[in-house]
């Protein structure tokens, strides 16, 4: 994979090989989490089923990054069809430290995951803004969709690197 960088590292000096965020805001209604909708394909008794599974926006380092914002940025506008923009995330992501204080690191993925508050911008978006698809990747039947954190609390079907999480992120949620 030539294409694929070896690794950043966190501040304490733990491989990272992908990163990626969750946006929130927070309203009337309380706190919601922007999540992924895709369909995977999971293995209960060693028979696969399709199912729908909700993550969060990102994916793997690659040679032209420069650091995990790199990644971040470039990973959410891919997965948004750049509904939202690298230079946007980017600048997002410039306002604090997310690393010291408002991200997730799972070790065995190697995956950093940021919690970034939605600006207006990005908040006021809705599942028919981002399409059923992923162009770059021609990844279809996904979509975006703001998920309430009471209903997150629930058991619903995550992925791997958010489900390992899950308790540390409605922890940070609920204490903002």
């Amino acid at each position: 994979m030539a294409n694929i960088r070896e690794s950043f590292y966190t501040k304490d000096d733990m491989p990272i090989r992908a990163g990626g965020c969750i946006f929130y805001r927070k309203g009337i209604q309380g706190i919601e989490l922007l999540l992924i909708n895709n369909t995977r394909t999971i293995y209960i008794k060693n028979k696969p089923i399709e199912t729908l599974v909700y993550e969060d926006i990102g994916g793997k380092i690659s040679i032209n990054d420069n650091c995990i914002e790199d990644t971040i940025g470039r990973e959410v506008a891919e997965e948004t069809n750049n509904i939202i923009n690298q230079s946007l995330v980017m600048s997002l992501l410039a306002t604090k430290d997310y690393m010291i204080k408002d991200s997730f690191y799972h070790k065995s993925t190697k995956y950093l995951l940021y919690m970034v508050e939605a600006n207006k911008e990005i908040a006021k978006l809705g599942t028919e803004d981002f399409g059923k698809q992923e162009l770059g990747e021609n990844i279809k039947d996904r979509t975006f969709h703001w998920i309430k954190l009471s209903r997150f609390k629930k058991p619903i079907m995550l992925n791997r690197r958010i489900f390992v999480i899950k308790e540390l992120i409605i922890n940070y949620l609920s204490n903002l």
